[in-house]
């Protein structure tokens, strides 16, 4: 991928899970679906995609899950590239980190959306 098109997805990303993910959480306690001391209470992990389910958006959960794939992806990549100094050594890296982050991406997707 060209850096544009990491940062480009990287920036939707967070916009998903900066405004989305309050907003699911507010729509489930607004719905009655999730009482205001359990979201206050529960750790943020296990409640955020509670209610994502709870509220219908089980797609929108998937699209969050595959961001946190992408954006521990390029974490690992950025750690590991500290310790690869060569060019060939970095395209190598670049390459089984995209590979890492699209398989287990599609992966997750599909087990969040189709399995049951």
């Amino acid at each position: 991928m060209r850096g544009s098109t990491e940062r480009l997805v990287l920036i939707i990303g967070a916009f998903i899970m900066i405004i989305g993910m309050p907003a699911v959480i507010i729509a489930a306690m607004a719905l009655g679906y999730i009482p205001l001391g359990k979201a206050l209470s529960t750790h943020p992990l296990v409640i955020i995609p509670y209610a994502f389910v709870k509220i219908g958006w089980g797609l929108v959960w998937a699209i969050v899950a595959v961001d946190w794939v992408v954006h521990g992806s390029h974490g690992m990549r950025r750690i590991l590239g500290e310790l690869v100094k060569s060019e060939k050594g970095r395209r190598i890296l670049d390459f089984i980190t995209n590979a890492v982050m699209v398989v287990t991406g599609v992966v997750m997707f599909y087990v969040l959306v189709f399995v049951t």
